[in-house]
């Protein structure tokens, strides 16, 4: 949390701007290096199957979530304006 108050609406809607604007760069990095991993292959010696199963044991997601974010992951390497 934040320890500064929030004395207006205005603030507090510049503040959810600007955090917005944070998730979204996060997500890209890491929708980035999820296209890395699958390039690189990092699942090998991991006892994975795939890239997809890597994700899902390392992050507790699903493999249908997984293969989601790979997906996603490769479409934005060929959307430059999107990214």
């Amino acid at each position: 949390m934040f320890d500064a108050p929030f004395r207006d609406r205005e603030t507090v809607a510049m503040e959810l701007d600007a955090a917005h604007a944070s998730v979204g760069r996060a997500q890209l990095m890491f929708l980035q290096l999820v296209a890395a991993a699958d390039r690189f292959e990092t699942w090998r010696n991991s006892g994975a199957r795939d890239t997809a199963h890597w994700l899902g044991m390392r992050y507790g997601i699903s493999q249908w979530k997984a293969r989601r974010w790979i997906a996603a992951a490769h479409a934005l390497e060929a959307l430059p304006r999107i990214s």
